[in-house]
């Protein structure tokens, strides 16, 4: 018996889409099976079924046999590209094990491959397509009735349409759709009741970003669902300026979308950090030596942001993609002086799966500028950091020592002096996904200071974290000008890995799942972000 060869596949990318990127997998199909399933079953070409086998969190391929991502890897080598997504692809794995997603749901999402848009496309898009109810999306659904029950696109976005619970809406409901036009956000949050606006209004104050860190440009659709979602909740009512810090560079078509679905509110994209090389040309030779054993990366191999590093000296810091490393390292110290923030005076710091459940009912900026603040925090304490080098860079900085800090019934910081010569400091953090911060306090002389010495020595450490960071200066300086949200009244619920506010659990670990189930008792939050929400937070 004489064996056809197959087709060789490598989605218009040969240097990286190559036999070991797709022989990757996920639970069910290895890259290469799926294309070449996906091309058979649905007759597409080899572009669209890539397309569709890297497009998802749970997807059996990667970002290199992605067409409208991998060919424009270029910043590393083959053999980089490769070591490093296998990586990351592990980690991401995992953390999508552990998320509990929903597969039912999510389906084989063939209207990514497939185009639906039920004769409407000014309206049903890839937006109401995305909208589900607890069991289908909106587009796997008209494409499981065309296929199963041999029906033309109308019916079937008819029957997907029809009823109080169908998992499209009337966008994609050929009998009304036809005359519907798109409704821009100006007109969405025109169309809001008056239960979703605050009484008296909020107050715009000058001097404000709001600010987040990415990766790389693949974390897109994850930023804008944390965008609309915190825009839903808060930014309506003022169109802060938004600043996004990036570590791997975007390219300008990217950048423009996400500024126009940031629009009216300003949005920069910005890089945080210069290329690793750059990093390591001001390394001497022991301490990439050092760096690379960390990292398991042999002498004469190249080192990249994805390669995961342990901390020897720190056996409680965790193992994390160097990325990781550098981010704990920028938002410690670098952030302070980044030429970006200059012209702000206060940085609303939201992390990109920091997802907002509610309206904001209260402004924390209000309580900010009038008390003159320079923290506000969501969550206290997050871990800690004991350590006797830590005693001896408050000593250093401050000239004195603290033991504890905590927070007193007036919602305030408040510390403790060491009792005993010998004692070791145990500082607990400020949650790190959500606090706000006084720039010129931070960036003072004396306070930037303290942090460069904090971080010094430990290029790329997480131990010396940026919780940290932000919790002792404000503690040794200015505890009463540190306030707690939930002791002052603040209570926002914004959902972040599987907690409200990091104090108790939400109803559903997955964002996802707590958008479908309850995503409709928040008005403003369904009516603008329906269709973006894909991500477990």
């Amino acid at each position: 018996m004489v064996r056809t060869a197959k087709k060789k596949i490598d989605c218009g990318c040969p240097r990286v889409c190559d036999p070991i990127a797709l022989k990757r997998s996920n639970s069910h199909f290895r890259c290469g099976d799926r294309i070449r399933k996906l091309m058979e079953k649905y007759k597409i070409n080899e572009t669209k079924a890539c397309e569709a086998a890297s497009d998802g969190s749970n997807a059996p391929c990667g970002p290199e046999c992605r067409p409208t991502v991998c060919k424009n890897m270029t910043e590393f080598n083959k053999n980089e590209i490769l070591d490093s997504l296998s990586k990351f692809e592990s980690e991401k794995k995992v953390s999508n094990l552990s998320s509990d997603n929903n597969s039912e749901r999510d389906g084989d999402d063939i209207d990514s491959i497939i185009h639906i848009d039920c004769g409407c496309p000014l309206v049903c898009d890839s937006v109401a397509l995305n909208k589900g109810n607890p069991h289908f999306r909106c587009g796997s659904r008209i494409t499981a009735l065309m296929k199963k029950y041999e029906i033309n696109e109308t019916k079937a976005c008819e029957t997907a349409s029809n009823g109080n619970d169908a998992p499209c809406g009337s966008e994609c409901r050929p009998t009304k759709c036809k005359k519907m036009k798109k409704l821009t956000k100006d007109a969405i949050i025109a169309s809001l009741s008056k239960s979703e606006w605050p009484d008296p209004p909020f107050e715009k104050y000058e001097g404000v970003a709001v600010v987040t860190k990415v990766l790389w440009p693949e974390d897109l659709d994850l930023l804008k669902q944390m965008l609309c979602l915190f825009t839903a909740a808060y930014n309506r009512h003022h169109n802060y300026d938004i600043i996004v810090f990036t570590t791997l560079p975007w390219d300008a078509e990217k950048i423009k979308e996400l500024q126009d679905f940031a629009l009216p509110a300003k949005l920069s994209v910005e890089m945080d950090s210069p290329s690793l090389s750059d990093h390591l040309d001001k390394m001497t030779e022991d301490e990439i030596k050092y760096l690379k054993r960390r990292c398991g990366v042999e002498p004469n191999k190249k080192l990249t942001w994805f390669h995961h590093c342990s901390e020897p000296d720190y056996p409680k810091a965790s193992t994390v993609p160097l990325a990781y490393g550098w981010q704990a390292e920028f938002r410690a110290y670098h952030i302070w002086k980044h030429p970006a923030l200059s012209k702000y005076k206060y940085m609303m710091w939201l992390d990109s799966d920091a997802l907002c459940t509610k309206n904001w009912d209260r402004d924390p900026m209000k309580y900010m500028v009038e008390n003159d603040l320079v923290v506000m925090f969501d969550n206290f304490p997050q871990g800690s950091t004991s350590h006797k080098e830590l005693n001896e860079k408050m000593m250093k900085a401050y000239g004195r020592k603290v033991c504890y800090i905590g927070v007193n019934e007036a919602g305030t910081f408040y510390t403790k002096p060491c009792e005993q010569e010998n004692e070791i400091a145990t500082i607990g953090h400020i949650h790190g996904f959500h606090h706000i911060t006084n720039l010129d306090f931070y960036r003072s002389e004396k306070n930037l200071k303290a942090l460069g010495m904090l971080i010094e020595n430990k290029k790329f450490s997480r131990f010396w974290d940026d919780q940290l960071a932000v919790t002792y200066p404000a503690a040794m300086e200015a505890p009463e000008r540190s306030w707690d949200y939930r002791a002052n009244g603040l209570n926002f619920g914004i959902h972040h890995n599987g907690q409200l506010d990091g104090k108790e659990k939400n109803k559903f670990h997955d964002y996802n799942k707590w958008f479908t189930k309850f995503g409709n008792e928040w008005e403003a939050g369904e009516k603008m972000c329906e269709g973006y929400v894909d991500y477990g937070g």
